[in-house]
């Protein structure tokens, strides 16, 4: 994730510093450290641009409650947001890298999601999940990285599913979904990843997953 790379902070922009520490101060994540005079780029899992600009938050496993507050959008710098293992709900961004892993939120999938056509991986394993994956899923077309592992989702693995022809690595595995295998599943040649496994496999394996040359691991087993 080269987009979110620590640099080193400058000040070339004091006026936009100021309105992004405002905004990450409302959030209320960092109460502990807004009071004492540390520069936000400073605080606790956050990184900044060679220009001052938040480009990175990482509070896995800091035991945060509640929901994502709107500020997080106000970050327009913002590339990657790592929320794992907490227990939050709720999602105004703008991203490339969504990790949200081990959220025991029982939740459907956010919706707003769908309309972060940017996001190059969206990783939301062990998140109590249930419904449907919806059609939609289909706009993310720079996806790279999927994975909605060990969670509660039913039905079928939509089909428009196919249109995400950047995807290096699916993995959809621990679920109750009636996967089918579609032979349009060949046109996703850069795969190096299917995990469809544990879920409710029904379908034969087509031929069209010979056009996958770059798979590496193909992982079916608990259907």
């Amino acid at each position: 994730m080269r987009s979110c790379e620590i640099t080193r902070v400058t000040n070339n922009d004091l006026e936009s510093l100021v309105a992004e520490e405002k905004e990450l101060m409302e959030i209320g994540w960092w109460r502990n450290y807004s009071n004492i005079g540390i520069h936000h780029c400073k605080w606790p899992g956050v990184r900044c641009s060679s220009a001052g600009s938040v480009i990175k938050i990482d509070l896995s496993g800091h035991g945060l409650n509640g929901s994502i507050t709107h500020q997080i959008g106000a970050l327009s710098k913002l590339k990657c947001l790592n929320l794992s293992s907490n227990n939050l709900k709720g999602l105004l961004t703008n991203l490339i890298h969504l990790i949200m892993n081990s959220n025991p939120l029982r939740s459907i999938i956010p919706s707003q999601i769908w309309n972060l056509k940017t996001l190059l991986t969206l990783l939301l394993r062990n998140w109590q999940l249930y419904g449907f994956i919806p059609p939609n899923i289909g706009n993310l077309k720079n996806l790279v990285n999927f994975h909605l592992s060990n969670n509660m989702l039913v039905g079928l693995i939509p089909s428009s599913i196919n249109n995400l022809t950047n995807l290096a690595s699916l993995v959809l595995y621990g679920n109750q979904l009636h996967v089918f295998i579609q032979q349009e599943i060949g046109r996703l040649t850069i795969l190096i990843t299917l995990d469809l496994s544990s879920n409710m496999l029904v379908s034969l394996i087509p031929s069209s997953t010979n056009n996958l040359t770059n798979l590496a691991s193909l992982v079916l087993y608990g259907n």
